[in-house]
């Protein structure tokens, strides 16, 4: 019985042992992420003032200005994002602040408008490379949309020639002190 007991115990070390070779030695490390800020603006729709009317029916030249019906066009910044401002250029100034649209056929001819950030070109004009904040946009990490629209004063379109005219007007986002 004695040598039983003693295998029994020889055995019971080595499992003893052995478990002590195999227990596994732990560790801790970190993870970490951070947030930029940053934001962007997408493609909106075309700013569409349509078909100026040019004359009245009595035959003389209108004075009446011509409304866009107002667009919009998306924009989103990470939330914390300091004082998101957008700057408006367009791709045909005469000088690096103001619009025009060129004419298609005579590209010599232009037409003068101005952006506003409303949908009924009401309020505070923009002007380009200016940078403009919008009243009740937050940097929240949600796609807003901001309204845009335009106004041709008669003035502006008077002895234009029968073509159409267009632009593109470059906006960027940024954010911080400007």
């Amino acid at each position: 019985m004695k040598m039983k007991m003693r295998k029994l115990a020889l055995v019971v070390g080595t499992l003893v042992m052995a478990g002590g070779a195999m227990a596994a030695d732990t560790s801790t490390m970190g993870a970490t992420a951070s947030v930029a800020a940053a934001c962007t603006v997408g493609a909106g729709t075309d700013i569409a003032l349509g078909s100026l009317v040019m004359l009245t029916a009595d035959g003389t030249q209108t004075g009446v200005e011509s409304f866009s019906v107002g667009t919009t066009f998306p924009a989103i910044c990470t939330k914390g994002t300091p004082t998101p401002k957008f700057t408006f250029v367009s791709a045909n100034p005469a000088t690096s602040t103001d619009f025009r649209l060129m004419g298609g056929t005579d590209a010599s001819e232009f037409i003068a408008y101005t952006p506003y950030p409303s949908l009924d070109a009401t309020g505070t004009a923009i002007v380009g490379t200016e940078a403009v904040a919008y009243p009740g946009f937050t940097a929240n990490g949600v796609s807003q949309p901001l309204a845009l629209s335009a106004k041709i004063l008669a003035t502006d379109k008077a002895g234009k020639s029968v073509q159409s005219y267009s632009d593109t007007i470059t906006i960027t986002a940024s954010f911080g002190s400007l």
